[in-house]
Parts: C-alpha cells; sequence; structure tokens
C-alpha cells in the first residue's frame, strides 16, 4: 500500500491533534518489547536445562567408549601375547621338523 502526499498529511494531522493514540503506540510498544524480553529469557533458561542434559548424555557415552577402548587394549595385548606365542612354537616346530628330530 502506497503512501501518498494528500494521506500522509491527513494521517500527521490526526495523529498530532491526538495525543492519546500516540500514547496507545508507545504503549503498544513497549509491551511487545516485554514480551519479547519475556520470551528470550524463557529460551535462556530452558536451553541452560537443555545443555546440562547433553553434557550428561555425552559424559555417559564418553564413560561407554572408554570402557570399550580399555577392553580393546587389553584383547589387543591378549592376541598380540598369543600370536607371539603361536608363532614362537610354530617356528620350534617347523624347526625341529625340517632337522629330522
Amino acid at each position: 500500500m502506497l503512501l501518498t502526499l494528500a494521506n500522509f498529511i491527513r494521517l500527521k494531522s490526526a495523529l498530532e491533534d491526538s495525543p492519546d493514540l500516540c500514547t496507545w503506540a508507545i504503549d503498544q510498544a513497549i509491551d511487545q518489547c516485554v514480551k519479547g524480553l519475556d520470551r528470550e529469557q524463557e529460551i535462556a533458561l530452558n536451553r541452560e536445562a537443555d545443555d546440562a542434559a547433553i553434557i550428561k548424555a555425552y559424559e555417559s557415552r564418553l564413560f561407554t567408549i572408554e570402557s570399550a577402548l580399555l577392553d580393546a587394549r587389553k584383547q589387543r595385548k591378549y592376541m598380540m601375547y598369543t600370536a607371539i606365542g603361536v608363532g614362537a612354537l610354530s617356528i620350534i616346530t617347523s624347526t625341529l621338523y625340517f632337522t629330522g628330530r
């Protein structure tokens, strides 16, 4: 909607002659600002609770992953020593077989 010069002058005259309208507009603007502040404050407070829940979930996930890593390290050492033992046994058996004993 385009505001023509004549309409602007009429609107300006109506607003200047009506101080209650200006007060009403200012009050409405203040109310909207207060509502916006309340909404943003609620979002910020909820974000703290949400972040705390996310942190707790990540801590439990980290604990699970660290436990699995520790188990994998133990299993790796077991497999390494098993492979060394089987390899040594294989070398000894091959040596005895090829030397004829």
